[in-house]
């Protein structure tokens, strides 16, 4: 297979099934800022991805909105508290649903 073949179905296949146009990069990238706003560590992305730099995979460390708002939630701004809230789980229903 060549890359424009990849292209071209991947194209298609997003483009039929979800109603818009994605590219494998554009996939390589959702799936990389997908692992980091789940908590994945930047190492095992930069081996998901086969780059052979850590360099290569901090353009996939580009934290989401929703998981900062996660984050952020579990402080109390007036006394600097923690709230006991499990971020990961919170995180999870964001992108689930």
């Amino acid at each position: 297979m060549t890359y424009m073949i990849v292209y071209r179905s991947v194209l298609r296949w997003t483009q039929r099934h979800l109603g818009v146009r994605l590219t494998p990069h554009k996939l390589r990238h959702a799936y990389g800022k997908n692992c980091v706003d789940l908590g994945a560590d930047i190492r095992v992305i930069s081996e998901a991805l086969g780059h052979e730099s850590l360099d290569s995979t901090r353009i996939y460390t580009q934290v989401s909105c929703e998981r900062t708002r996660a984050l952020a939630a579990q402080f109390d701004s007036p006394g600097g508290k923690i709230i006991p809230v499990d971020s990961a789980k919170k995180v999870r229903k964001m992108h689930l649903g």
